[in-house]
C-alpha cells in the first residue's frame, strides 16, 4: 500500500510549524525568527507547483488573493532595497531578518489552495486551538513557578530579543507573558464552541477548560488592558447575537450584566482611557507604560511624516536602536498598533493592512446579514477582534503575524457563493434579484 502525501497536507503542516516557531518552539528548542521565513517560502513554492483544483473560492476572491500577494511582494522588495541602502551597518542579513518577521503574510496564497471546505477549516482551527492550549499550559507553569519561588525558566530565550518583539517582562511584581499566535483569538473561539455554537461540538469540556485558562491568563498574565477589553467586547458580540430560546436570552442578559459589573469594578475602562490620554494615575510600570506609549505615538507618526513612502523601513534595532526605538529608546512598534506598522511600511500600510481589513469587515457583516447564525456571529466577532486589536496588539506584529494570512483566506471564503456585482463590492449596496421583486409583488 502506497503512502500518499497531499500537497495541501504539507502546506498545512508548514503553517502549523510556523505557528510553533512563533511560539518559540514551546521552549523545547531555541528557534530563530528566520525559520518562519523558510517555512513560508517552502509552502509558497509548493503552492506554485501543486496541481490546482477548485479551492472553494469564487473568481473574484482568487484574483484578490493573487493580487494581494503580488502587491505585498513588490512592497516588501522595495522596502528591502531601500532599507539596505539607507542602513548599511545592518547589511543584507539584518534587513532580511526584519523582513522575516513579516514573511508569514505570504501564506495567504498557499492556504487558499488548502482550505477548500468547511471541514478543513474546522480541522485547522482545532489544531491551532490545541497548539494554543499548549502555550496556555506553558504560561501557567511559568507563572506558578514564579509566584511560588521566583523561578524564571524561560528567561534565557528572551535575552537576545529586540525590545520590539520581547514577550517577557515583569509588571507590578507579577510576571507578564504575551499570549502569542492565535492564543487571544482562541479565547473567543472556545467561548463560541462551548456556549454559542448551533452545531454539535465534540469536545465542549476541553473548549470550556481552554477558555477559562486562556481568559484568566489574558487578564492576569498578559496584562494588556486594551487587548483584554477587545476580547471581552468580542465575547459580548457572540452573546448578544445568540438568538435562540428564552433561557438563552436570560443567560445572555446575566452574562452581559455581570461582565459589565466586573469591568467597572476592575477599572479597566478608566485605565484604558487614561493610557491613551496620558492621565493614568497609576504608579510604577503603568506610568512608564503610558509615557512610553505616548512617546511612541509621537515618534512613529513624525517618522512617517518625514518619509511617507517608507518611514523607518526595515531598520534593525540592534544596529539602529535610535531609529527603531526613538532617540529616548522608549518607543516600541508593538505598543501602538497601526501607527507602529505605518512607521514600518509608510503609506503602503494602506495596501498591506487597511484596505484588506475593510474588506474583511464588509465580508463579515454581509455574511451575518445573510445567514444570521452562530457561525456567522463568530466570524463577525473575529472581524471585530481584528478591528479592535489594530489599536495596540495588531495582527501584523511579529508575535501575531501568523493570524493575518488565515484572516484573509477565511473571510474570502465567506464570499464564495456571493452574486454581488463589482459596484456592490466597492460601496456595499444591496443587490436584489428578479426573484426578490417577484416575491414582493406576490
Amino acid at each position: 500500500m502506497k503512502l500518499k502525501i497531499k500537497y495541501s497536507d504539507i502546506i498545512i503542516t508548514l503553517f502549523l510549524l510556523t505557528i510553533i516557531i512563533d511560539m518559540r518552539g514551546f521552549y523545547i528548542v531555541h528557534v530563530d525568527w528566520m525559520w518562519m521565513m523558510f517555512s513560508t517560502v517552502i509552502a509558497f513554492l509548493i503552492s506554485l507547483f501543486m496541481p490546482h483544483k477548485r479551492n472553494g473560492l469564487n473568481r473574484q476572491s482568487n484574483q484578490y488573493i493573487l493580487m494581494y500577494t503580488l502587491i505585498a511582494a513588490i512592497i516588501m522588495f522595495a522596502d528591502i532595497i531601500w532599507s539596505y541602502a539607507v542602513y548599511p551597518k545592518q547589511g543584507i542579513k539584518g534587513t532580511i531578518r526584519v523582513f522575516s518577521y513579516y514573511s508569514p503574510l505570504f501564506f495567504a496564497l498557499p492556504l487558499s489552495y488548502c482550505l477548500d471546505s468547511d471541514k478543513k477549516v474546522k480541522s485547522l482551527f482545532d489544531k491551532i486551538n490545541l497548539l494554543s492550549f499548549v502555550w496556555y499550559l506553558i504560561v501557567l507553569l511559568q507563572q506558578l513557578l514564579y509566584s511560588n519561588s521566583g523561578t524564571v525558566i524561560i528567561d534565557e530565550y528572551f535575552s537576545d530579543f529586540d525590545q520590539d518583539f520581547a514577550l517577557f517582562s515583569a509588571r507590578n511584581g507579577l510576571l507578564r507573558i504575551a499570549l502569542v499566535g492565535f492564543c487571544n483569538l482562541m479565547i473567543i473561539y472556545n467561548f463560541h464552541q462551548f456556549y454559542v455554537s448551533d452545531k454539535r461540538v465534540k469536545y465542549k469540556v476541553f473548549n470550556f477548560i481552554s477558555f477559562i485558562i486562556g481568559f484568566s491568563e489574558m487578564i492576569l498574565v498578559q496584562q494588556s488592558r486594551v487587548g483584554s477589553l477587545v476580547v471581552i467586547m468580542c465575547i459580548f458580540i457572540l452573546v448578544a447575537l445568540d438568538n435562540r430560546d428564552s433561557k438563552r436570552r436570560i443567560r445572555r442578559f446575566l452574562i452581559i450584566f455581570f461582565s459589565i459589573i466586573a469591568i467597572a469594578e476592575t477599572g479597566i475602562l478608566s485605565k484604558v482611557y487614561g493610557t491613551f490620554i496620558g492621565t493614568d494615575s497609576l504608579s510604577g510600570y503603568s506610568t512608564y507604560s503610558t509615557t512610553a506609549r505616548l512617546y511612541a505615538l509621537s515618534y512613529y507618526w513624525s517618522s512617517f511624516l518625514k518619509n511617507p513612502l517608507f518611514a523607518i523601513g526595515f531598520a534593525e534595532g540592534t544596529h539602529y536602536p535610535q531609529v527603531v526605538y526613538g532617540p529616548r529608546l522608549m518607543a516600541a512598534i508593538s505598543d501602538v498598533g497601526i501607527i507602529g506598522q505605518t512607521a514600518r511600511f509608510g503609506i503602503f500600510v494602506i495596501l498591506i493592512y487597511i484596505f484588506p481589513m475593510i474588506r474583511i469587515i464588509r465580508n463579515a457583516v454581509k455574511n451575518y446579514l445573510r445567514k444570521r447564525n452562530s457561525e456567522a456571529a463568530l466570524y463577525l466577532s473575529f472581524a471585530a477582534f481584528l478591528c479592535g486589536s489594530s489599536i495596540t496588539f495588531i495582527v501584523l506584529d511579529a508575535a501575531r503575524i501568523v493570524m493575518w494570512p488565515a484572516f484573509i483566506v477565511l473571510f474570502e471564503r465567506l464570499c464564495r457563493n456571493s452574486t454581488c456585482t463589482d459596484v456592490d463590492r466597492i460601496v456595499n449596496i444591496k443587490v436584489y434579484t428578479k426573484t426578490d421583486v417577484k416575491k414582493w409583488n406576490d
